[in-house]
C-alpha cells in the first residue's frame, strides 16, 4: 500500500495487513497503486477465492512469489561479510570537512551516501570522520592529541547530552560505534540504506561507511563480480519479496534483509561469467547482469 493515501489525513505511513489461519497456503502479494480504491477491495477478494495471478489498472496479484533458489546459499554462508558504517550520535561534531585544524591520523575519508554520483563516490570527497578509537577498540587519551582535546572540548556540551555520554561520563568523547579503522583499507560494496536496489558502490579500499551505508567485504568473492550479481533482476525480485517497499518504490536495503539473499558459490562461477559480470557492474548494466544472472541461477534450480 505504499503507493495509496488511505488515511483521510494525509501522512507518510506503511501499513500492512497480516492474516493468520491454521492451514497451509502458498505466498500472495498485492500490490496497489494510485489508482486503487474502495471498490477494488471486492474484486480482489473474487479474485483471491480462484486464485488466480491478475493484472489491473489499480493493483496486481501475484502467486507463488516466494524463491526458488532456497538451496543456495546467503550471503554470508556465501563468504560475504556484511555490516553497517559509524553511528557517532552527533554527526554535526564528528563529520567535519576538509581543513578542520585536528591531527591527520585521527581523520577518516568518510563514504557518505550523498557523495554517491552516478553508481560511484565522487573524487572529490571532502568529508572526514574524526576517530576517537585505537587500532585495538580502545578510546585515545585525549592529552595525546592537543588539537583533537581542544576541538572536543569546544564541543563538550553537545557531546554530554548524549545518551551514550550519560552512560560512562568518562567517555563523553566516543562514538556510539566503535570504529574499526581496518576496514577503511579494505575493498567493499557500500549500498544506501533506501534505494530503488541494492546499487552496491564499489570502493577499493580508501574510505570508512557512515551508519546510511551498509558494507560488504569478502575473502572469497572478487567484489565487481558480486556487484554484478546483486544489480541483477533476480536479486531484485528477492529483495522486492522480504524488503520493506517505500513511497516511490524504494525499498529498505537493511542487514536484515539482505541477509536473505541467496547467490551461488563464487566457486560454481566460470571464467566467462566472472568477467562478464565485472563488465556489467563497471558499466551499470542491469540487463546485461540479469541475463548472465539468470543464467547462473538457472544452473542451481
Amino acid at each position: 500500500m505504499h503507493d495509496i493515501d488511505a488515511f483521510e489525513t494525509k501522512v507518510a505511513a506503511y501499513p500492512a495487513v497480516t492474516v493468520i489461519q491454521k492451514a497451509k497456503t502458498e505466498r500472495i502479494e498485492v500490490c496497489c497503486n494510485e489508482n486503487f480504491n474502495s471498490k477494488n477491495v471486492g474484486t480482489i477478494n473474487r479474485i483471491l477465492k480462484k486464485g488466480a495471478p491478475c493484472d489491473t489498472s489499480a493493483f496486481t496479484i501475484k502467486t507463488n512469489t516466494q524463491s526458488n533458489y532456497s538451496n543456495l546459499p546467503t550471503l554470508l554462508e556465501a563468504g560475504v561479510n556484511l555490516g553497517i558504517g559509524v553511528a557517532t550520535g552527533k554527526d554535526s561534531v564528528f563529520i567535519v570537512e576538509d581543513g578542520v585544524d585536528i591531527e591527520e591520523d585521527r581523520l577518516l575519508p568518510l563514504a557518505y551516501a550523498r557523495d554517491i554520483k552516478g553508481h560511484r563516490f565522487s573524487n572529490a570527497v571532502k568529508r572526514r570522520l574524526i576517530n576517537p578509537w585505537d587500532k585495538n577498540g580502545q578510546l585515545i587519551p585525549l592529552t595525546q592529541y592537543p588539537k583533537l582535546e581542544k576541538y572536543f572540548l569546544s564541543n563538550k556540551a553537545e557531546l554530554t547530552t548524549r545518551y551514550i555520554a550519560k552512560k560512562n561520563e568518562a567517555n563523553w568523547y566516543r562514538t556510539i560505534d566503535k570504529v574499526d579503522v581496518s576496514l577503511t583499507g579494505k575493498k567493499k560494496l557500500l549500498i544506501r540504506d533506501i534505494g530503488s536496489g541494492t546499487e552496491p558502490i564499489y570502493d577499493d579500499g580508501k574510505l570508512y561507511p557512515h551508519h546510511n551505508l551498509y558494507w560488504m567485504t569478502s575473502e572469497v568473492w572478487d567484489l565487481e563480480a558480486l556487484g554484478g550479481i546483486l544489480i541483477s533482476g533476480i536479486v531484485k525480485e528477492m529483495m522486492d519479496q522480504v524488503s520493506v517497499k517505500m513511497r516511490g518504490g524504494a525499498i529498505r536495503n537493511q542487514a536484515q534483509y539482505l541477509k536473505k539473499i541467496r547467490i551461488p558459490k563464487y566457486e560454481s562461477l566460470n571464467s566467462e561469467e566472472i568477467t562478464d559480470l565485472i563488465a556489467a557492474y563497471r558499466k551499470w548494466d542491469i540487463n546485461k547482469a540479469s541475463e548472465i544472472a539468470k543464467g547462473i541461477y538457472d544452473r542451481h534450480e
